[in-house]
């Protein structure tokens, strides 16, 4: 992101812009526009309305799982609102238009990756619990601390316990809180995919365990 910044801040990087496309046609009409889009002071306004948001990331690496989404989100909605502007400079916000929108996702994304983790080792660490316990499941999730378990791990989005079911006769799933922030009883994407047409977050992030 920040490479594609300098290009169209720079004069020399403008050069390598204009002749990126895919045709000879193509760059005296992208010279041209963005002659016009730095000469009206649109690209400065743009550039730092992409630098601010981007401080707000870089910002939001210190803090807890829970903070880094929530701030996440608040950027998500404040680019939202302002993308939404009727006026012309917020509707002419072309690089932060184009970029921005994924930096929330990505950091959901990112969560979703450590709430992953953390679910795969607590899934283990239950099926190790029923291996020496004649194929009992602990009562609760404090039965795995500490021989399995160091702590009772927390899922990123809430801060809340990673979460344990037993299903009858089938096996059972360890399940987080996902992106919607609700408990959807350890339905994960695949069996949402299946079930609803439309993408949504209503799933959580699960490991199975199915016998």
């Amino acid at each position: 992101m920040a490479i594609g910044l300098e290009l169209l801040l720079n004069s020399s990087g403008q050069n390598q812009l204009n002749a990126y496309g895919s045709g000879v046609r193509t760059i005296p009409m992208v010279r041209i526009g963005m002659s016009l889009y730095r000469g009206s002071g649109l690209l400065q306004n743009d550039c730092l309305f992409y630098l601010s948001q981007m401080k707000l990331t870089t910002d939001s690496i210190g803090l807890s799982y829970l903070e880094r989404f929530e701030m996440a989100n608040e950027s998500s909605d404040k680019l939202e609102r302002t993308m939404g502007d009727s006026s012309c400079s917020k509707r002419l916000l072309l690089i932060s238009r184009r970029v921005l929108p994924a930096l929330g996702n990505a950091i959901g994304k990112d969560l979703e990756s450590i709430a992953a983790l953390e679910v795969s080792s607590t899934a283990m660490a239950v099926q190790q619990y029923r291996l020496k316990n004649n194929n009992q499941f602990p009562r609760k999730m404090k039965d795995l601390v500490p021989d399995f378990l160091k702590s009772i791990p927390e899922n990123p989005f809430t801060g809340s316990p990673i979460q344990f079911r037993i299903r009858r006769d089938t096996g059972f799933v360890v399940y987080s809180v996902g992106m919607d922030l609700k408990d959807n009883q350890g339905i994960s994407r695949a069996v949402k995919k299946k079930t609803v047409r439309s993408s949504n977050r209503e799933y959580d992030l699960t490991f199975t365990l199915n016998w």
